[in-house]
Formats: C-alpha cells, sequence, structure tokens
C-alpha cells in the first residue's frame, strides 16, 4: 500500500467541486521514483520542474568533474549516489513544486494503485468529508497564520525540563 498525497487546482481554491476540478487532481505517491532514479533530467522535464533541470545539471557536471579529478571508480560511485538519492525524493519535490505554483494539498489516502487512490479522494470529497481549506482575514489565497504552541502546567510556562529558574548547587 502506498500513501498518496492530493492535491487540488489553484483555481478550484482548495476544493474539488465539480468534475472539472477533479479531472486536474494530482496525486503525488509517496514511494521510491525508478523513472527519476534512471532518467532523472528527462523525469524533471517531463514534469516541467524546470528548475531542477537547471539545478540537477549544475550539481551532477560539478560533482562529475570533481570526481574526474579524483579518478577510479569516484565518478560511477559519485553517480550511483546522486541518483539514488533522487530516486527517494522526486516526488517530495513534485509535491513541493506544486505547491509552490499555488496547488493545495485537499488530502492523504492510502491505496493499492493510483486509481483507488482517486476513487477514494474522491469519494471523500464529494461526500464533504475532507475539510474545508483555512480561511484568513487576508483572502483565500493567503496562508493560513498558525499559532505557537507554548507549553504550560497549570499557568506557568515551560522552559526546558523546569518550571522556574534553576539553581546552582
Amino acid at each position: 500500500m502506498t500513501t498518496y498525497i492530493a492535491l487540488a487546482p489553484p483555481e478550484a481554491g482548495g476544493r474539488i467541486r465539480t468534475e472539472a476540478d477533479a479531472d486536474r487532481l494530482v496525486l503525488v505517491p509517496d514511494q521510491f521514483s525508478f523513472w527519476a532514479f534512471a532518467f532523472s533530467l528527462l523525469w524533471f522535464a517531463y514534469h516541467r520542474m524546470w528548475l531542477f533541470v537547471l539545478g540537477y545539471l549544475a550539481v551532477t557536471v560539478g560533482l562529475e568533474l570533481l570526481a574526474i579529478q579524483i579518478g577510479g571508480v569516484a565518478p560511477t560511485i559519485m553517480t550511483l549516489v546522486i541518483s539514488v538519492a533522487i530516486g527517494f525524493e522526486a516526488q517530495n519535490l513534485r509535491r513541493w513544486s506544486l505547491e509552490r505554483k499555488g496547488w493545495t494539498v485537499i488530502g492523504h489516502v492510502v491505496a493499492a494503485n493510483a486509481e483507488e487512490a482517486e476513487a477514494r479522494i474522491l469519494r471523500l470529497a464529494f461526500s464533504g468529508a475532507l475539510p474545508a481549506p483555512a480561511a484568513t482575514s487576508d483572502g483565500p489565497s493567503a496562508k493560513p497564520k498558525s499559532n505557537p504552541i507554548i507549553p504550560r502546567v497549570g499557568t506557568e510556562q515551560v522552559i526546558g525540563l523546569t518550571l522556574r529558574p534553576e539553581t546552582h548547587r
């Protein structure tokens, strides 16, 4: 079973209300991406992650030049390490990239495949079981303001492990 993160398009306002919104829904699996591991540059380009294409080229060219100076099996090991790291983080980078473009995370579902995940998230969306996006006074596109969690015991604020200043013996 894989966890899928559902993202709604920017124009949907964080909700899936119509079939047009449902058609644009993106499900990002939280798993290793073999295609990103094997074909990193093409995977980034396919998902239109242009800053990552440039970053990938800059990092790999720099590291490969450094590895060639070292010689031996270093270039092969360096390429393998970069590819494995991208394979593990590609889906997180994709989700982050979509969020920067205005897409909204509307929910997480656990499913055996993408079709099952889509069916579950749409059933939740159309039944009204998904929470509504947080509205702020700054408008619907503003990020919600969060209140920090301040640990307290009674009326005393907890700082570190004690409630009062520590006395030295």
